[in-house]
């Protein structure tokens, strides 16, 4: 038995760690996007809604969390915006929003239909996911995901609506 109990206590942390998110395991993990070294996570309570819940964005390591934003677990609404859009040649972006003293942070997910190189079918497609920092309307930081899961469906619904745009580096 006590064999039993040291390899559930030594393997279940590692799995967790595997996955890279930043949420806790009581969390909805509605974006995860993961560079060489950093890891994003935007955690949601499970019981999200347009009156109830919390959203916070992570930034860091599993080791040392270095930004969450907002502080404190309270509903997302004054604290972000969502956006979304289409490009004329095809494709769409949706993107997410909030700002910490002069900066601007935008979590993004975009795709398209023009690309400079060809997919695995032969078409012409690409696909990105990200944050942009700007500040004074400049660009400063692009954290480009590696690896980065889908994107959470109803914060259109949750959220205030940013008509904004999303600018992203050439």
């Amino acid at each position: 038995m006590l064999k039993y109990v040291l390899f559930f206590t030594l393997i279940l942390p590692t799995v967790a760690i595997a996955n890279g998110s930043l949420c806790k395991q009581n969390e909805v993990d509605l974006f995860f996007c993961q560079s060489a070294k950093k890891t994003v996570s935007l955690c949601a309570s499970k019981n999200l809604s347009k009156t109830d819940g919390y959203l916070q964005y992570r930034f860091g390591s599993k080791r040392k969390i270095e930004l969450n934003y907002p502080e404190q677990l309270e509903h997302p609404s004054n604290f972000f915006t969502y956006g979304s859009g289409f490009y004329s040649g095809g494709g769409s972006n949706s993107y997410l929003r909030f700002n910490i003293n002069k900066f601007i942070y935008t979590i993004y997910t975009a795709d398209g239909s023009v690309s400079k190189t060809r997919g695995p079918d032969n078409s012409f497609h690409w696909e990105e996911s990200g944050i942009v920092v700007e500040k004074n309307d400049k660009i400063i930081s692009n954290f480009i995901c590696r690896r980065f899961t889908g994107w959470a469906d109803k914060l259109d619904e949750i959220l205030p609506i940013d008509n904004s745009g999303l600018r992203l580096p050439e």
